[in-house]
């Protein structure tokens, strides 16, 4: 996989020389990492500055953050160094909401090098053992529904042999 390459039109910092053995870009040297391209890409994907309010994952193949967006609303933003997995996430997404799942609604989506894609930030409770009955149901049916999504260019979920044959259609489609 090439390099991820970028310079962010601001400040002139480059975004990364050379690619990790993990596929992400590598720090040092005044280089950005994952974290600020993904901030530095929104404002201008999403028309201003945002505020990050959270991390959720860091690391050189990706990064997940919780940010407010110029107009105050809450979102996910996610940079994706494999614009495979993302272009994948965004059909999976788009499938879901068609067949009347709850996901989030894909706000915005830039598809540089690397791939960034802007969700909407679902509210709600947390998924725990000692939540009610009822939210578990509801999500069990929702996780039904998901699976049952067929999503263009990927095996189904659960594969024609069941739920393993499934998962081991999934492992072998991406490698």
């Amino acid at each position: 996989m090439p390099g991820v390459r970028w310079t962010s039109p601001r400040t002139g910092r480059k975004a990364a020389g050379r690619v990790s053995p993990r596929n992400g870009l590598v720090k040092g040297d005044g280089l950005m990492g994952l974290r600020e391209v993904l901030v530095e890409r929104l404002t201008g994907l999403v028309g201003g500055p945002v505020r990050v309010v959270n991390a959720l994952v860091e690391h050189d193949e990706r990064c997940v953050i919780e940010v407010e967006l110029p107009d105050g609303r809450p979102a996910v933003a996610k940079c994706v160094v494999d614009a495979r997995r993302a272009d994948v996430e965004a059909l999976a997404l788009n499938a879901a909401a068609a067949a009347g799942v709850p996901v989030p609604r894909l706000v915005a989506r830039d598809r540089g090098s690397p791939t960034v894609l802007v969700l909407e930030r679902v509210g709600g409770d947390w998924l725990a053992p000692d939540r009610p009955a009822t939210a578990w149901a509801a999500t069990g049916a929702a996780v039904r529904r998901l699976h049952g999504v067929a999503v263009p260019g990927l095996p189904p979920f659960a594969g024609r042999d069941g739920w393993a044959a499934g998962l081991g259609e999934l492992a072998d489609h991406w490698g």
